[in-house]
């Protein structure tokens, strides 16, 4: 059974009532329990989680619901989910505004995704994506704190630790902190780590005590996807644990060399690392795919007078920005070659550091 419903179950154009969490798993329970008399032997339950939009109040009314249709899938072996976020809406008009989706990169989508779940779950077929299933989420903990104790950063943890996940778009909009006011200043990805750092609001003590993803219309980013495109499920106030083992002071820093040619940046990715010793640099490389594209590199937030480099795979200096002081770094580029794997070195002048404090920085397309 294939089921995409729920944008009714949520307050707005096609409803004058909302259903919780909760009531809405208990309706659709009734619904499975019925399934089940009337079709034994039933191989499988499908749902598609619902995305924001048609006509639908408010982002949170949608995510009563989608939180439901994911606890569903956490709860019962024979329920399995797909995500419907990392595709583009059809706009509609009228009151419903954008519900529905074109075939390319709407439906056709969503019948690939649900497919390779059919082929492995209900048919055993072998040999397919490493990657079939929606990334969603594991658990989140707290991975660094500042003064007074207090934290300034989250950890999400995501199911599949072999799968690789990239950011379209600025994600800080799409996390929310619960339990008070904590804007997001950056999100990093490292293997299946999504790394949050934040600040607190005027008024706002203590540290969040949850973590949501939330939803958008229109346009399929900003959303994290893994390598088969397959959006991250959207959630609800997910509890935020104590980290597990050390928690680091004021920043953490994943991004030490990963291999000889550095850690590798995604296209519109922000991240924040350290220059934690007067021998210690940075290594990042990144591939140009649109040599019609410019680019802009930015170094934010210095702790202490850092520069930063660029070359290319031949160890060329393409370009640099080495201002005196803490002031912020640029590099501009208006043209790309194509397929062209670039370095970004970030050094300290002069052996420049600082043990606890990051820095931003930020890579993207040039507008």
């Amino acid at each position: 059974i294939v089921w995409h419903q729920g944008e009714s179950d949520a307050l707005g154009a096609l409803s004058g009532t909302q259903l919780t969490t909760e009531q809405y798993k208990q309706a659709f329970l009734t619904l499975y329990d019925d399934w089940k008399k009337d079709f034994p032997g039933v191989g499988g339950i499908y749902l598609f989680q619902i995305r924001y939009g048609c006509g639908i109040a408010s982002v949170d009314g949608a995510l009563q619901i989608q939180e439901a249709q994911r606890q569903l899938d956490d709860e019962k072996k024979d329920i399995s989910i797909m995500s419907t976020g990392a595709t583009q809406q059809l706009f509609d008009g009228g009151i419903i505004n954008y519900c529905h989706y074109n075939f390319p990169n709407g439906y056709g989508l969503f019948g690939d995704w649900i497919t390779n779940l059919l082929k492995k779950e209900i048919y055993n077929v072998k040999n397919l994506p490493s990657s079939i299933y929606a990334p969603a989420p594991k658990q989140a903990s707290f991975t660094a704190v500042g003064d007074e104790n207090l934290a300034t950063q989250v950890t999400l943890s995501l199911e599949d630790n072999k799968a690789t996940y990239s950011a379209l778009g600025d994600l800080n909009s799409s996390f929310r902190l619960e339990g008070g006011v904590f804007p997001i200043t950056g999100i990093s990805i490292n293997k299946n780590n999504i790394i949050i750092d934040f600040i607190r609001g005027p008024g706002t003590e203590g540290n969040p005590t949850g973590l949501s993803f939330i939803g958008h219309d229109n346009q399929a980013a900003p959303i994290l996807v893994n390598e088969e495109g397959i959006g991250l499920l959207y959630f609800s106030n997910l509890a935020i644990k104590p980290a597990e083992g050390p928690v680091s002071q004021n920043c953490s820093d994943p991004y030490e060399r990963i291999s000889l040619l550095g850690t590798e940046l995604k296209m519109n990715s922000s991240i924040k690392a350290l220059i934690s010793n007067p021998l210690d640099t940075d290594r990042f490389y990144f591939n140009a795919k649109n040599p019609n594209r410019g680019l802009k590199i930015e170094l934010t937030n210095l702790p202490a007078d850092f520069d930063i480099y660029l070359y290319d795979s031949r160890g060329k200096l393409i370009s640099s920005s080495i201002k005196t002081g803490q002031n912020n770094e640029l590099i501009e580029l208006d043209d790309v070659k194509k397929k062209e794997r670039y370095t970004i070195y970030v050094v300290g002048k002069n052996g420049a550091y600082h043990a606890k404090n990051c820095y931003s920085l930020k890579l993207s397309f040039k507008k």
